[in-house]
């Protein structure tokens, strides 16, 4: 059968040093607790996967997608909830200009991107950005989280109105930086 690899990032192995070389399971875990023990137990490795901040849910996403050319890909829900991602440079850049600007005394602000993409639209994206045949994308869609926000999208007109501050680097460029980090860290 497949090998059972979970990406935790207390693993035994690095990515590149884990058996990769048949069918595999890759168990990637949520934002928070990660991998349960009970699974991590089960798995035949555990692989680290280098992480970068305290929500590595986006290098989770891409650690999984590196090693495996396999298809399709499982997610939760049937791919239609949206979310906006946001790269760190830019909410780092919006935070600086946010407490440069007298304007922005007693205010808050939406620091975010303001595009609106799919669940099945980032893990395409994902997907090219691996370098992965965009003839084999697939996506296997699973329940959803038992509360689950169907739409993430940050109002950002206020920071664009008073700040003139708007995120500059796009999804799939942010997506490819953390596929390059990765590699090189791999």
């Amino acid at each position: 059968g497949p090998w059972g690899v979970a990406a935790d990032p207390e693993g035994q192995l690095a990515l590149p040093g884990a058996r990769l070389d048949g069918p595999l399971a890759v168990v990637v875990g949520s934002e928070g607790p990660g991998v349960r023990k009970g699974v991590l137990e089960a798995c035949d490795h555990r692989v680290r996967i280098p992480m970068l901040g305290k929500v590595a849910s986006l290098n989770a996403s891409v650690s999984a997608a590196l090693p495996s050319d396999e298809a399709p890909l499982p997610i939760f829900g049937d791919g239609t909830h949206t979310r906006t991602l946001t790269h760190v440079d830019d909410i780092a850049d919006g935070i600086v200009t946010a407490t440069a600007s007298p304007a922005a005394l007693n205010e808050d602000f939406n620091i975010s991107a303001g595009r609106e993409l799919t669940v099945a639209e980032i893990a395409e994206i994902i997907w090219g950005a691996c370098g992965r045949d965009p003839e084999k994308f697939a996506l296997e869609t699973g329940p959803s989280f038992e509360v689950d926000v169907v739409r993430r999208w940050p109002d950002v007109s206020k920071a664009e109105d008073v700040l003139g501050w708007k995120a500059r680097i796009d999804v799939e460029d942010g997506v490819a930086d953390t596929v390059a980090w990765l590699r090189e860290t791999l």
